[in-house]
This record gives C-alpha cells, sequence and structure tokens, in this order.
C-alpha cells in the first residue's frame, strides 16, 4: 500500500500517526475480504479515494480536546477512524446498523489501541445523546441525513466555536439544499487542498447547528391504511 500522497499532501501528519494510519488501512483491506466495508473494485485506490477523502476533514477544522464527535453510517471506520488517530484527545462515536462491520471495526480499534473510539450497532434514531460534531460521507441524500441528525448537535460552549453537520458529498449537495431552504454555512472543495482529479467536484460541506435546526424535513408520504369496509345501513322497521 503506496502511503506517499498521505505524506505529500498532509507532512505535518507525525510519523506515529502515519504508520497507524497505514496499519488501520491493512487492517481494513484484510477485513474487506470477509466484510463488504468499501467497495473491492475499488481496493487498490484505497488510500488516494478513501483516506485522503476521511483526513480532507483535518484541512476545515481542528477537533479540540474533549469534544465529542459522531460519525453516523461509518461502514468500514470513515472518516471516523482516520480523525480518531489524528485526534486522540477527541472522543468519537461511529455507529452503524450492521452488526458484521461494527464487529469488524471493534477489532481494528483493539488492534489499533485506539481508547477514543466507541463502536455502535445502532440506528441513528436509538442515539439519545448529542455532539459537538456529527460526520456523514455520502450516506445518504441530505434532506434525510439532516432529519437524522438533528437534534443529535448540542450548543456550542464557546463563543468562538460553531457546532454542527460537517458532511462529505459531491455537486448534488446543491439541487438537495433547495429542498431542505437552507444552504451550507461553509463550502469546501476538495480539490484545493487535495489537487488530485478525483476531487473535483467533491465538497467539504458544514451546516451550524442553527441551519440544521432550519431546515425543511423530507417529504414522506403517508403510508396507506387499509380501508375500512362501508357501514352497512340500519334497517328501519315500518
Amino acid at each position: 500500500m503506496d502511503f506517499s500522497s498521505v505524506e505529500k499532501h498532509f507532512p505535518e501528519i507525525e510519523l506515529p500517526q502515519l504508520r497507524k494510519l497505514q496499519a488501520y488501512g491493512e487492517a481494513l483491506l484484510d477485513w474487506n475480504t470477509r466484510v463488504n466495508l468499501i467497495s473491492r473494485k475499488d481496493t487498490e485506490q484505497f488510500v488516494e479515494h478513501h483516506l485522503l477523502h476521511a483526513l480532507a476533514i483535518k484541512r476545515f477544522i481542528h477537533f479540540p480536546p474533549g469534544s465529542r464527535i459522531l460519525d453516523v453510517g461509518t461502514g468500514g471506520g470513515l472518516p471516523g477512524i482516520p480523525l480518531a488517530i489524528l485526534y486522540p484527545n477527541a472522543q468519537f462515536t461511529l455507529v452503524d446498523s450492521l452488526e458484521k462491520k461494527i464487529n469488524a471495526l471493534k477489532s481494528m480499534a483493539l488492534q489499533l489501541k485506539l481508547k477514543n473510539v466507541l463502536l455502535r450497532r445502532t440506528r441513528i434514531e436509538e442515539v439519545k445523546k448529542d455532539y459537538d460534531w456529527v460526520l456523514g460521507r455520502a450516506v445518504t441524500s441530505l434532506p434525510v441525513f439532516v432529519d437524522w441528525i438533528r437534534d443529535r448537535i448540542r450548543k456550542s460552549y464557546q463563543d468562538d466555536v460553531d457546532h454542527g453537520l460537517i458532511y462529505l458529498k459531491g455537486s448534488l449537495y446543491q439541487d438537495e439544499c433547495k429542498t431542505m431552504g437552507v444552504v451550507p454555512d461553509q463550502v469546501h472543495e476538495i480539490y484545493d487542498w487535495i489537487p488530485l482529479e478525483y476531487y473535483r467536484e467533491k465538497y467539504v460541506l458544514f451546516f451550524e447547528r442553527e441551519t440544521v435546526l432550519k431546515a425543511k424535513k423530507p417529504y414522506r408520504p403517508k403510508p396507506k391504511g387499509k380501508k375500512r369496509a362501508p357501514k352497512k345501513a340500519k334497517k328501519i322497521e315500518p
């Protein structure tokens, strides 16, 4: 596995963290032969298409010590595990609904000695805590995702820190935002940070907590119930 692109685009990452990122990549690809964590057609591009994608969030934000981050629909641990390696003093909770994926990630976290990672097999609707930041990597459409997590972001406790949603998404975000009636508070094209052709029209989107709360809920047609049989007319006695 060639990690030279990580060193090239993130020269500030220290050697122990680079080694741990590489160990994570090797463990993920090993598990991927048994559990579908990332597309098997894309394993040779793991570093360029997956790891760098997760690390791009580092160009946008530095997670303060003690902060709580929720990674929803984490799949193969992306972007949560790479960021947990870089920010050992922040607490990351990774959620996925598939038990086999969570079991694989638990094995990786144990191998990597990641004490700041909590793994939960659950649906986001069952998560009751709130967090400083919520992460998502093209999990579903933005209107649906925003509706899932709208009550999971806690108020900022510092004047110069904005809590909210950090979402990795392609150019479709513009049409999806129109249906929500809001726009991201910040939009960063990853290509500006990582000038590889793959990252053209791939973005880091940031929605502040207040923006998330203002977003319109997605339209969901009500399920049709069973039609009641018409009542029989009462017989009128003469």
